[in-house]
C-alpha cells in the first residue's frame, strides 16, 4: 500500500514553502499557456546566448542531447526552463540535483502538454556568488569534508589548489562501496588542477546529466552582461525590480515568514 503524507505533516519545511507547493499555488496549464503567450512578446538574443554556451561546451565532450537542445534555443517557440546555484563542491547540497532533475522534468512534462513548443532544462550557474564559507565543504556519513584554501574573491573563479585532500577524504570514507574506483576517476578528471571551481563544477553536473539534455550557462560572461547593461541602469537609478517585487500579490500571503530571494 502506498500512503501519501501530507509536506506539512514532515515538519521539515517551512509554512512558507509547505503554502507554495500546496495546490492553489501551482501552475496549471492554463497558467503556463499565459506565461507562454507572454514570454513570446519580449525579443531577446538568442544569437548572444547561443554564442556564449557554444563557447563554454567547446572545451568539454558534449552529449548530443545538449548540443540539440543548445541549437532549439534559437528557435522562437523555444523557452528554457531554467534553475540556479552557485558553484559547489562536487554537487554539493542534495537539493542542487533536485533542482536540476526538476528543471529536466518540467522540460518533458511542458513539451507533452505544448507540443507546438520545446522546452528546454537549462542550470544557470552563480560563478561570482561570494560566499566561499557556504561552497568549501559537504557532509557524509555524518563527516565534514572541507576544502581548505586561502583563495578569495568569485567562487566560481577560485583555483583549485589543495583540492586533492578533498578527494583523499572521500576515498577513505567510499573504500568500502562497489563503484568507488568508477566514482573517483570522474571526480579527478572534473576537478583537475587546471580547472576552476565553475568549470569543475560545470564538468560534473554534465557527466551526471547531460545525457537528459540539461544544458548548463557559467553566468560570467561579457557578452551575456553587455545585454543586461540598461536593466543593471535601471535598477541603479529607479530600482524597478525591487517595486515589482514587492507589487507581487502572492508575496502578501507570506507576510509572518521570513523571505529569502536565492
Amino acid at each position: 500500500m502506498i500512503a501519501h503524507l501530507p509536506l506539512e505533516n514532515t515538519h521539515q519545511f517551512s509554512d512558507f514553502v509547505c503554502q507554495f507547493v500546496s495546490e492553489q499555488n501551482n501552475f496549471s496549464k492554463n497558467n503556463l499557456q499565459q506565461i507562454i503567450a507572454q514570454r513570446k512578446k519580449n525579443l531577446v538574443n538568442r544569437s548572444v546566448l547561443v554564442k556564449v554556451l557554444t563557447e563554454q561546451y567547446s572545451t568539454i565532450e558534449s552529449k548530443n542531447e545538449v548540443l540539440a537542445n543548445i541549437n532549439l534555443l534559437q528557435n522562437e517557440n523555444c523557452f528554457s526552463v531554467t534553475t540556479a546555484h552557485q558553484p559547489c563542491l562536487l554537487t554539493g547540497p542534495l537539493y542542487t540535483i533536485y533542482k536540476a532533475i526538476s528543471a529536466i522534468k518540467l522540460a518533458e512534462q511542458f513539451k507533452k502538454d505544448f507540443p507546438e513548443n520545446d522546452f528546454v532544462p537549462l542550470f544557470y550557474i552563480g560563478s561570482e556568488d561570494h560566499d566561499k564559507a557556504e561552497i568549501n565543504h559537504f557532509y557524509l556519513f555524518n563527516k565534514k569534508i572541507e576544502w581548505q584554501n586561502e583563495n578569495s574573491g568569485a567562487v566560481g573563479s577560485m583555483p583549485l589548489s589543495g583540492i586533492e585532500t578533498v578527494i583523499d577524504e572521500l576515498i577513505l570514507l567510499l573504500q568500502n562501496e562497489i563503484k568507488k574506483d568508477e566514482l573517483m576517476v570522474l571526480l579527478k578528471f572534473c576537478y583537475a588542477a587546471e580547472n576552476t571551481m565553475s568549470s569543475a563544477f560545470r564538468l560534473l553536473l554534465h557527466h551526471l546529466l547531460g545525457k537528459f539534455g540539461l544544458v548548463i550557462l557559467d553566468a560570467n560572461d561579457a557578452k551575456l552582461k553587455q545585454q543586461f547593461i540598461k536593466v543593471m541602469q535601471d535598477d541603479l537609478q529607479h530600482q524597478s525590480a525591487f517595486r515589482l517585487l514587492n507589487e507581487k500579490s502572492w508575496l502578501q500571503n507570506f507576510d509572518n515568514e521570513k523571505l529569502q530571494i536565492t
